[in-house]
């Protein structure tokens, strides 16, 4: 086996969050718990201690009624993954040391809550599949620490309905790899919403078809893997501002200022065409996303400038004086055209969300009243939490202080600090430390979720952005699933969450197939080499030097030094993401991101993806080119020994 990304990342600052290729189940030295509860993470609700144990055996099966067989069969996969031995599944009278698991629709315990008793058998119960999923998310990290699990039960149902992982997928690449393993990470902890912000290949934009997007398959097998986490997924399109990467081909939708400049970023919202625009989107997503709801991001419309320099929004609220009376102002239109995408949405029982940016303090005019709001931006120039929340509106807490950056780590989240200042989802960012309760009248807080942001594209790799979301997954899942802890220090968490690790089956690619050292490269019969600063097909062989990095990838170097790299085009938050743009062969190596290869086994040898733009390499007349995979299949190469 090749050694794992734990391996090679060992001595290097994320090391303590590495991903596990398998889980010793020998008894743990116990961590100290404040009582008898069992640890996991989250920690149990409840526990209630009793007689007995229960111990895992070479005899045990999981025992199941038909409601839950599809958990049951993920429950074996996952213990055959633990404990080493393919785990039998069945019905029936249970006997001493089997897991059974049931669905009782008549159980009062929500749609995530289960109960667990422990005895000489386990019973997982719940009103609902999720419910029982989560009951063996719980009992999978149960016997990850020991095959012995004392006597007890517990009555499990989360604090908050919403707990969750952003994903800015925005201007940049992500690769469905990457989404997959962070979505069975995500079931593992019990968080059960994903947000991605992300460009889908569009029908009635194609103009839009520019690099970075899913294609609608991609998006279908995202929501394929979200359904076997039980994850709802939100999709987002931010609209109307940070709009570039749709607008940047339909220069008439960009709104433009009073000296006549044209805004890519903008879109023009008093032109009736813009609404149709971003409600097409929302209906293109619909067909291949089981998003129940749709986010518009909303924030930053006028960032950097002020309505004053666009002149049309006066203009069209003089043309419709039924609207627009004489105290209305500019922001009225935005919060109008806000409402109309709602409207939209609630027609096909869908329900609209947005950041807190996206309620104009001066505005006369009040969003729908079914729309939630997620609270990002603490400055004083914005509606606060608090006022939100007295306002009716839904809430989720999305904090500037749950946001991890990409720009190389200097800007984590800073979980033990937030732990030792008892942080919860009702403490937000700029405002009183007080938590803010529900509005008895409408209004409460959802839950909350931490944001993963590609600010500064080139300066993190996805495989590391991965290790840093392995403890901000585990703290934000702690503090929305449970209302204690059952640990006492952060410290002791931090030692949990190493010992319990990732979710079984989590790394399940061999990231670094290939030795260091010097190598040959083919494609077909046709060697690949350097010509001036391009990589081609060339007549004879050239020797490439590889060398691993220490976050999953390669370098790769030719004869005389120079080094592999995507660079030139257009650049989307640092990305040089145009199709076909060349692979420069460059003689000042600057050993940054952009000259990080994947080697990605597949049949018949290798691809080659660049570790940021995460597009295949493939070949434009002879020359090495990254292109999206449905415009052009990736070249596959065979690598010899130099």
């Amino acid at each position: 086996m090749a050694l794992s990304l734990t391996a090679r990342l060992a001595g290097a600052a994320i090391a303590t969050l590495a991903l596990v290729t398998s889980i010793s189940t020998a008894d743990a030295a116990p961590l100290p718990s404040k009582d008898s509860t069992p640890l996991t993470i989250p920690a149990l609700t409840d526990w209630e201690p009793a007689a007995g144990s229960f111990t895992w055996s070479k005899t045990s099966r999981i025992i199941t009624d038909r409601t839950s067989t599809q958990v049951a069969h993920r429950l074996a996969d996952d213990l055959q993954d633990r404990l080493g031995r393919k785990v039998p599944v069945s019905s029936g009278k249970a006997r001493t040391g089997d897991v059974v698991l049931s669905v009782d629709k008549r159980a009062a315990l929500g749609d995530e809550g289960y109960t667990m008793d422990v005895g000489r058998t386990v019973e997982i119960e719940a009103a609902t599949e999720t419910g029982t999923f989560y009951g063996t998310r719980t009992l999978v990290q149960l016997l990850t620490r020991s095959k012995t699990i004392p006597g007890g039960s517990t009555t499990d149902v989360p604090a908050y309905p919403e707990r969750g992982v952003g994903v800015c997928a925005c201007q940049i690449q992500v690769s469905t790899e990457w989404f997959e393993r962070l979505m069975k990470d995500m079931s593992y902890l019990k968080l059960n919403q994903l947000w991605i912000e992300t460009k889908v290949r569009s029908d009635a934009y194609p103009e839009a078809n520019f690099w970075a997007y899913y294609t609608k398959a991609e998006a279908r097998q995202l929501q394929k893997w979200a359904d076997e986490n039980h994850i709802q997924l939100v999709l987002e399109v931010n609209s109307p501002g940070h709009m570039s990467p749709w607008l940047a081909n339909y220069p008439e939708l960009q709104l433009t200022n009073s000296a006549g400049v044209k805004q890519p970023d903008r879109l023009d919202i008093t032109q009736p065409e813009a609404l149709e625009f971003v409600t097409t989107l929302a209906d293109e997503y619909a067909k291949v996303f089981d998003d129940t709801y749709w986010h518009m991001g909303a924030d930053e419309y006028m960032l950097g400038s002020a309505f004053e320099q666009y002149p049309q929004f006066q203009e069209y609220m003089d043309a419709h004086p039924e609207q627009y009376g004489p105290d209305a102002v500019p922001e009225d239109v935005y919060v109008d055209f806000i409402n109309a995408v709602a409207g939209h949405l609630r027609e096909r029982g869908r329900t609209l969300r947005v950041w807190n940016d996206g309620i104009p303090l001066n505005a006369t005019h009040q969003l729908d009243q079914d729309i939630v709001v997620e609270y990002w931006d603490g400055r004083a120039s914005m509606v606060q939490a608090q006022e939100i929340i007295e306002r009716g509106y839904d809430l989720q807490n999305a904090s500037y202080s749950l946001y991890l950056i990409r720009n190389g780590g200097s800007n984590p989240i800073n979980e033990e600090s937030l732990w030792n200042q008892g942080w919860t989802p009702r403490k937000f960012d700029g405002t009183d430390p007080t938590p803010i309760p529900d509005n008895p009248n409408g209004g409460q807080v959802r839950g909350a979720k931490i944001t993963a942001w590609p600010d500064y594209s080139t300066t993190q790799t996805e495989n590391s952005v991965e290790q840093d979301l392995f403890a901000a997954t585990r703290f934000i899942a702690e503090s929305t699933w449970a209302t204690e802890h059952t640990v006492g220090n952060y410290a002791e968490f931090a030692a949990l969450s190493d010992e319990l690790g990732r979710s079984p089956r989590y790394e399940n690619v061999d990231f670094q197939p290939l030795k260091d050292g010097k190598a040959t490269v083919k494609l077909g019969k046709n060697w690949i080499g350097a010509d001036g600063n391009q990589l081609k097909a060339v007549a004879k062989k050239q020797t490439f030097d590889l060398k691993a990095t220490d976050d999953g990838y390669y370098r790769i170097t030719t004869q005389n030094s120079s080094c592999l790299r995507m660079q030139g085009g257009r650049l989307w938050l640092g990305s040089p993401l145009d199709d076909k743009l060349p692979v420069s062969v460059v003689g000042d190596c600057k050993a940054d991101n952009l000259e990080k290869w994947q080697i990605k086994p597949v049949k018949g040898g290798y691809q080659l993806i660049n570790a940021i733009t995460q597009m295949p390499i493939t070949t434009a007349d002879g020359v090495l080119v990254q292109r999206p995979a449905d415009r052009k299949a990736p070249a596959v190469f065979t690598f010899g020994r130099g």
